[in-house]
């Protein structure tokens, strides 16, 4: 197995799979369903915890944080 980078990619389809959101690049909290805002952060917390590296560790937890606001803004 190769070198692990701990990126993790999420592409957006038009059918509503992989918590399609709007049609652009920001998700806005007005189009986004809660719940998929909420597993988002949970999925970015998890991460967080499994990053083997600090850089990656900071990234996640960023993340995470980016999501839980926009959770409280659609709230």
């Amino acid at each position: 197995m190769g070198e692990m980078s701990g990126v993790m990619v999420f592409r957006n389809t038009a059918d509503g799979i992989n918590g399609y959101c709007a049609p652009d690049d920001e998700p806005r909290p007005d189009s986004c369903p809660v719940d998929y805002l909420r597993a988002r952060e949970m999925a970015e917390r998890a991460a967080a915890k499994r990053a083997q590296s600090l850089a990656a560790r900071h990234v996640h937890q960023e993340l995470a944080q980016h999501y839980a606001e926009l959770v409280k803004r659609a709230g």
